[in-house]
């Protein structure tokens, strides 16, 4: 069986905003019991940085800054 999921968050601030750091679960995790074809995360505007982990559980985590002027 393949699998298609599709997610979109959009942050809305009432005052601009110049920085931010965000802490996302939205990657699919990989086990004996599920393979994964593709996975591909876009993050609008680009990132300042990056990074992704595992957690505690094995799933995996992306932290990224976005930081534009106002």
């Amino acid at each position: 069986m393949l699998l298609r999921a599709t997610h979109t968050t959009t942050y809305l601030y009432s005052n601009p905003v110049s920085i931010c750091h965000t802490e996302v679960h939205l990657g699919p995790r990989v086990s004996s019991r599920q393979r994964l074809v593709e996975h591909e995360l876009l993050i609008k505007p680009e990132p300042a940085t990056i990074d992704d982990r595992l957690d505690y559980f094995g799933n995996p985590v992306t932290h990224f800054c976005l930081s534009e002027p106002p």
